[in-house]
């Protein structure tokens, strides 16, 4: 039997979905009496924010900022709200890239930051003193920076003090809150130049220098390392906050960061943060600055800073890990200044060993990694850029006029070219000959007195790069290249090298087969080369003897190699991502040494010279004066400019008489 109350039972109605779940609420949010009613409707908002974020998003956005606005007394409720926008707004992650803009968060966030006043008012929440509210504003900024960082940056400009309010954050007693306003500044520094201005003249580089001392320096914690990616963000680039950091004396405060205890273990955070405070360094005196920046920074530095960091780099206890990054700080605070240069010359490594031996060593030793020993060649040769002095006394320690206790400079140049062994050795020892001889002619010559023991007899250096050349074998490709690299460098504006060279009985044939050779692992280089050196042979001739005279070499390229190749075999070397890739840093910056041949001054080198050399061989009637490359190759540029006005001139004539003609015409034709 049916009963009574199952008769009369009725379904119950379906339970409301979420968008009118969110609708309900936001109404209560909006138009509530009690603050307790809106503030438990902003709770259920940020509990559906996470599973129901394009529902809370898309309607209940307006509430929550109206939440903000209205209960901004309230701590709670604004709490809430803050951490239902973070949901809201919070995009999924896609690695290391930045997310995706069809991502509902980053539409959120596009939404929110649209409207400057909601940034405005999350600056002002930062006021508040209360944990969670401070805490929970970080967060949502840093959210919004990651996803919208040039709107956020731009409505942080435009509020008053609103990047003072972000730097109170670092004087927060509360570790947690100092540390978030840290990584969210961080982040908003990164890139744009007029806040890195404003934060840097807030105090930013003593606030963090100070922050930096207090945990402990080196040996501090995550903290000092974010405290050091701050003011490398603030520095990069940024000439005016370098003239800053110079002036307020903070070069002086990082000495303490490197006097380290003897012998102490190096753990990983220790290496981090030696590795970023010497980055710091780097970008203070990095010859991309203007000149006036890194002299400044190189006399600040001189002392103290100078020796701590020569003694890492060179400290048997030193991780190989940053022997690349300390030598390569110590190179960009001597490069081209005279007073660091000699305060270097005169420092020992443990031994006692000559810093400059030191530097060498590192530089021929087979065992050390590639990054490490172009480290130590860019150290070398930046204690030689500009120096004058330096290169006669390196140069002198080649002479057997000079001896020398125990080893010198010159003893390991000549070892390092010579040793068949290590080929890598020998293009080291290349690179450093030729920033030893750099545009010094008087170097130059006196090392063609230079004399090196192969087979126990003893060989000019110049006859035996020629041997070398001749003897070695494609696969030595490394070996071939470093011997051609420091001819050029020795030829270049050096007639007396010509003649030593030229007075060699296999250096013509030698030059004339490794430009007929067609080497695919040689990226043309080897055969460029070999041009290159021939043509300088031509360029800087000085025409006494008539077998080998500027006629007698033509006519060698003329029947052996013709004209057409030879100027193709020098415009592919050219046009090779060898030079292209060297060019943009001094220092070898490939990671691997079969994508590094020459070195930036190398590289700049040889274009002068192989234009110089093509337009003396291929284009002889005006020969460069010989030991004027530079002002030959002027001549030239101003020769093709008046070859194009004249072609210009002529253009316009014509037009003119054109012109005259038509209106004739039309003269006559109205008559």
């Amino acid at each position: 039997k049916m009963s009574l109350f199952g008769y009369f039972k009725t379904e119950e109605p379906p339970p409301p979905s979420p968008v009118e779940t969110v609708e309900r609420l936001c109404d209560r949010v909006l138009n509530g009496t009690l603050l307790e009613d809106r503030r438990n409707a902003v709770r259920v908002l940020k509990g559906m924010a996470g599973d129901h974020k394009v529902e809370v998003g898309s309607q209940g956005m307006p509430a929550l900022v109206h939440a903000l606005r209205v209960d901004h007394a309230d701590a709670e409720t604004v709490n809430f709200a803050l951490e239902a926008l973070i949901a809201v707004t919070t995009a999924a992650k896609t690695g290391d890239g930045p997310p995706s803009e069809s991502d509902v968060g980053v539409m959120f966030t596009e939404i929110f930051v649209k409207d400057k006043e909601n940034v405005s008012m999350l600056l002002t929440l930062l006021e508040d003193q209360d944990f969670y509210v401070r805490y929970n504003t970080i967060k949502l900024l840093t959210t919004l920076l990651s996803n919208r960082s040039a709107r956020l940056q731009e409505c942080i400009l435009g509020h008053p003090l609103g990047v003072s309010q972000l730097m109170d954050l670092l004087a927060d007693q509360r570790e947690i809150i100092r540390n978030e306003g840290l990584l969210l500044l961080i982040e908003l520094t990164k890139s744009n130049a007029s806040i890195q201005k404003i934060v840097a003249f807030e105090g930013a580089f003593e606030r963090l220098l100070g922050v930096v001392a207090d945990e402990g320096l080196s040996d501090g914690g995550i903290i000092v390392e974010d405290c050091l990616r701050m003011m490398l963000n603030l520095v990069r680039g940024n000439d005016s906050n370098m003239v800053y950091f110079r002036e307020t004396s903070c070069i002086a405060r990082l000495v303490p960061f490197f006097q380290l205890v003897p012998d102490a273990p190096w753990p990983p955070q220790r290496v981090r943060n030696v590795r970023l405070m010497l980055a710091l360094v780097r970008e203070l005196v990095s010859p991309r600055n203007t000149a006036t920046a890194v002299s400044g920074a190189q006399t600040a530095m001189r002392g103290a800073m100078l020796e701590l960091l020569a003694g890492l780099a060179f400290g048997a206890a030193t991780p190989p890990s940053l022997l690349a990054d300390t030598l390569g700080a110590v190179a960009e605070i001597i490069r081209g200044n005279t007073a660091n240069q000699e305060l270097f010359a005169k420092m020992a490594a443990p031994g006692p060993t000559p810093a400059l031996v030191a530097l060498l060593c590192v530089t021929f030793d087979s065992a050390r990694q590639f990054a490490d020993r172009c480290a130590a060649l860019y150290c070398f040769q930046s204690y030689l850029y500009k120096n004058a002095e330096g290169q006669t006394q390196l140069c002198a320690t080649l002479l057997p006029s000079s001896p020398q206790p125990g080893l010198s400079p010159g003893t390991l140049l000549c070892q390092g070219l010579c040793t068949p062994r290590d080929q890598l050795a020998n293009w080291f020892a290349a690179l450093s000959f030729c920033h030893v001889f750099g545009n010094s002619r008087q170097c130059k010559e006196a090392a063609l007195r230079v004399a090196v023991a192969r087979d126990g007899k003893p060989e000019s250096l110049v006859s035996m790069c020629v041997s070398i050349l001749g003897s070695a074998k494609a696969v030595d490709l490394r070996r071939r290249v470093a011997m051609l690299l420091l001819l050029v460098a020795w030829l270049y504006d050096c007639p007396a090298a010509v003649r030593v060279l030229l007075a060699q009985q296999t250096s013509l044939s030698t030059l004339a087969a490794l430009m007929a050779e067609q080497n695919p692992e040689s990226n043309s280089l080897v055969e460029g080369l070999a041009a290159v050196v021939l043509g300088l042979c031509v360029v800087h001739n000085d025409d006494n003897d008539p077998s080998t005279n500027r006629a007698a070499l033509r006519g060698i390229v003329q029947h052996r190699v013709g004209p057409d190749l030879y100027a193709r075999l020098i415009d592919r070397m050219l046009r090779s991502d060898v030079l292209s890739r060297a060019i943009q840093s001094p220092q070898i910056v490939e990671e691997r040494p079969d994508l590094a041949w020459v070195d930036c001054d190398g590289a700049m080198l040889l274009r002068t010279a192989a234009n110089a050399a093509l337009s003396a061989v291929v284009s002889p009637s005006a020969p460069p004066t010989p030991g004027h490359g530079a002002a030959a190759e002027a001549d030239e540029v101003i020769m093709q400019y008046k070859s194009i006005i004249r072609e210009q001139d002529q253009r316009l004539r014509a037009q003119d008489e054109a012109l005259t003609q038509l209106r004739a015409a039309a003269a006559a034709a109205a008559a």
